[in-house]
C-alpha cells in the first residue's frame, strides 16, 4: 500500500519541524504511556511488517510412534511458508533427551527457526531439564525481534507440579531486568506454557506477575498451553490465547477432537490473526 506523503508542522518551542509521520509516533508514544495501544490509533508507531509464524503447544513426544504424526504436522506447516515456529512447551513427555532430540531434528524440517518454551514434562525430576536446556539453549527465558515484532518466551513451570503452581522467582526476575531494555511501543507477544488467562484452569496463582508489567506495553497476544483446549479471554489490548495439545496419544481437556496448530498472521496494524489448523 502506498505511504501518505510527508508533510512539515513547525514546532514553535524548539524550532523544529517535525514530519507528519514523525508526529504520529510522538502522539503513539504518548498513548502507550497513558496505557493505549497502537490500536486505538489505528496503525502501530514502529510500522510492523506482515508475516506468518505458527505456534504448536503439547506435542508430547513420547517415542519412534509419534515420529510419522509430527512429519505430517511438519508437512502441513510448510504449506503456509512461516518464517518461524513456536513449541510451546511439553516438548518431551519424560523430558528425555531421545524425545526432545527427536522433536528438534524433525521441527527443523520446516527450514525456520524453532523457539521452544519449557514445560512440566520436559523435566527428567522435578529439579531438572538439563535435556531441554542442552537440545533448545537459551529457551528458559528469552526474548527476540521479528520484522518490527517482539517476542518474549517465559518459563512458567514449577518443577513437574501441574496444579496450583506459581511462576517461580527467577523468571519474575528476569522480567524486571528485561522489560526495560524492550521498547513499550513495539507489537509485542508473550508465549508460556501454562495459561494467563483468567480462569482457564491450571493457570498459575501468580499469573497477574507476567502480565502487569506489560500494562503500558503495545502487547497484541499471548499464548499458552498446558490445559489442552480452545480458551480466549483478553489483557488490555492482547489477546490471550490457550491451545488445544498438538501430540497424538494425549486427549484435549476440553473434550475437542481437534489436534494441530495455530498459523498466526501478524498484520502491519499491529494485530495478530490467528486460525486454528487441524491435522488428522
Amino acid at each position: 500500500m502506498a505511504s501518505e506523503p510527508e508533510t512539515s508542522a513547525s514546532n514553535e518551542e524548539t524550532g523544529s519541524h517535525l514530519s507528519r509521520r514523525e508526529m504520529l509516533r510522538v502522539t503513539s508514544r504518548g498513548l502507550l504511556a497513558l496505557g493505549l495501544g497502537a490500536g486505538a490509533l489505528g496503525a502501530s508507531a514502529t510500522e510492523p511488517a506482515a508475516f506468518r509464524f505458527i505456534v504448536i503447544s503439547d506435542i508430547h513426544c513420547r517415542d519412534e510412534r509419534c515420529h510419522p504424526w509430527f512429519r505430517k504436522i511438519v508437512a502441513s506447516m510448510r504449506r503456509h511458508q512461516p518464517d518461524f515456529c513456536l513449541i510451546n512447551g511439553d516438548v518431551a513427555d519424560s523430558g528425555r533427551p531421545d524425545q526432545l532430540a527427536a522433536v528438534k531434528e524433525i521441527f527443523g524440517g520446516l527450514g525456520v527457526p524453532l523457539y521452544a518454551t519449557l514445560g512440566n514434562h520436559d523435566y527428567t525430576s522435578d529439579t531438572d531439564h538439563t535435556p531441554f536446556n542442552k537440545l533448545f539453549p537459551g529457551s528458559i527465558n528469552y526474548h527476540f525481534e521479528h520484522a518490527g515484532w517482539q517476542f518474549v518466551g517465559l518459563d512458567s513451570t514449577q518443577g513437574r507440579q501441574v496444579f496450583f503452581t506459581q511462576v517461580q522467582p527467577a523468571t519474575l526476575a528476569w522480567l524486571a531486568s528485561t522489560l526495560p531494555t524492550l521498547d513499550r511501543t513495539k507489537p509485542t507477544v508473550i508465549c508460556t506454557h501454562f495459561p494467563l488467562g483468567d480462569a482457564v484452569l491450571c493457570r498459575p496463582l501468580n499469573a497477574d506477575d507476567i502480565l502487569n508489567p506489560f500494562v503500558g506495553f503495545n502487547l497484541r497476544a499471548t499464548f499458552s498451553g498446558h490445559w489442552h483446549g480452545f480458551a480466549e479471554r483478553h489483557f488490555e489490548h492482547a489477546i490471550v490465547t490457550n491451545s488445544r495439545c498438538g501430540s497424538w496419544w494425549r486427549g484435549n481437556n476440553d473434550g475437542s477432537p481437534q489436534k494441530g496448530y495455530f498459523l498466526c498472521e501478524a498484520t502491519p496494524s499491529g494485530d495478530v490473526r490467528r486460525q486454528f489448523c487441524v491435522v488428522s
